[in-house]
């Protein structure tokens, strides 16, 4: 079973500038990100923090819950169920031990950063 979150809510349907959030990053009008995380862990809170803080949409899947989430981050991730575990369309990281600055790179990656 899939649980699925939405962040802040889209302001249209291209990528803008979330209101008083830093112009930088951007805001998506559908989940840019799938973040895989566990009930239990507390880096997926910190992730999930930082993304709303800056305005970027994602979808939450505990992999837990869903045995095909759980083997697609152990591929992603040299076999380890690493958590939190970002994806979009152009990029993928573990954000486990959580930094800001491993948050950015991501996001640079992703192309969500701007």
């Amino acid at each position: 079973m899939d649980q699925e979150q939405s962040s802040a809510p889209a302001t249209g349907p291209d990528i803008e500038a979330v209101a008083g959030q830093p112009a930088t990053y951007a805001a998506t009008a559908s989940p840019a990100v799938t973040m895989y995380t566990t009930s239990w862990c507390s880096d997926c809170v910190a992730a999930k923090r930082y993304l709303d803080a800056k305005g970027v949409s994602y979808v939450e899947v505990d992999i837990e819950h869903d045995e095909a989430a759980a083997q697609l981050v152990m591929e992603l991730n040299q076999g380890r169920r690493s958590v939190p575990t970002l994806v979009t369309d152009s990029a993928s990281a573990s954000l486990s031990n959580f930094s800001i600055q491993k948050a950015q790179e991501f996001l640079r990656a992703a192309g969500l950063a701007r």
